[in-house]
């Protein structure tokens, strides 16, 4: 069976070749570029001549369902710029979805997420498996969703044994600064898709799951300074997501700044008394 490796990106000149330089044994290559004003675009093109040029928004759930529109072969594989697939994993990959009778619709691969510089079980990013290889007619996503936006109409799913050798390396948020970027541009998103009738209660509790994840589920502070620095660093999208959400639906600020520098304005042009 035929297979599409599908990547969105912007600005991603300093990483998205090494991106595609491991995904030359998939049949197509289909780039969504959000008009990039590097060299993404040109380096993009030694790869593939499908570059579809789409909209510069934050993320929103329904670039997924557009993608997934214009990908022509029965499997695709979902990828970032962030993503390295390892030979061995390609190999294990091509095999399973070139057998006639494959009876699975979603495959799990190996996930190594480096965040930071640094991955492991502590590690509060670690996900040893993600569905990132599918069937397109199984692709679903909620559209008031944003990490939890994709999900597959299917429960046949394949999951291929974790191994450093055959996995997908996952180097995300290089820094603090491109960490907080990310983490602000995904919770404006997450404050634009949350349910109006639904109560903060949500947001909140997600902030105390987060927090016992990172403490007791990972422990992350077993690795010392750098899986304290690392669990804070995770407990920032659930704060922000909290704090974006309450923002948006009950912050008061502009209005209330708005009246009092006019009260000041208006009492600084009356007469002193006497």
């Amino acid at each position: 069976m035929a297979i599409t490796a599908a990547i969105i990106v912007h600005n991603e000149e300093h990483r998205v070749e090494d991106c595609l330089r491991c995904l030359t044994w998939c049949d197509d290559i289909v780039v969504f570029d959000k008009l990039s004003d590097d060299r993404t675009r040109e380096i993009c093109r030694r790869y593939t001549d499908h570059i579809i040029t789409i909209p510069w928004i934050d993320f929103r759930p329904e670039e997924n369902q557009f993608v997934i529109d214009h990908v022509q072969t029965e499997w695709v594989l979902g990828v970032t710029a962030s993503d390295l697939v390892t030979p061995a994993l390609a190999i294990q990959i091509r095999s399973l979805i070139d057998q006639p009778d494959f009876p699975f619709d979603v495959i799990q691969v190996p996930f190594l997420n480096y965040a930071l510089g640094m991955s492991g079980l502590h590690s509060p990013w670690h996900f040893p498996h993600k569905p990132l290889v599918f069937r397109t007619r199984v692709f679903r996503f909620r559209p008031d969703s944003v990490h939890q936006a994709v999900y597959f109409d299917s429960d046949r799913f394949f999951q291929i044994p974790f191994s450093e050798h055959a996995c997908i390396y996952h180097l995300t948020h290089e820094s603090i600064d491109g960490l907080m970027d990310r983490h602000i541009r995904y919770c404006h998103t997450e404050a634009d898709r949350f349910p109006p009738d639904r109560s903060l209660r949500e947001p909140f509790w997600a902030i105390l799951r987060a927090f016992l994840g990172v403490l007791i589920r990972r422990r992350s502070w077993v690795m010392g300074w750098n899986g304290i620095a690392l669990g804070l660093a995770y407990l920032t999208y659930p704060i922000l997501r909290y704090l974006y959400i309450w923002e948006k639906r009950n912050s008061q600020a502009t209005s209330r700044y708005q009246e009092i520098r006019d009260l000041i304005l208006q009492e600084r042009q009356q007469p002193p008394n006497g």
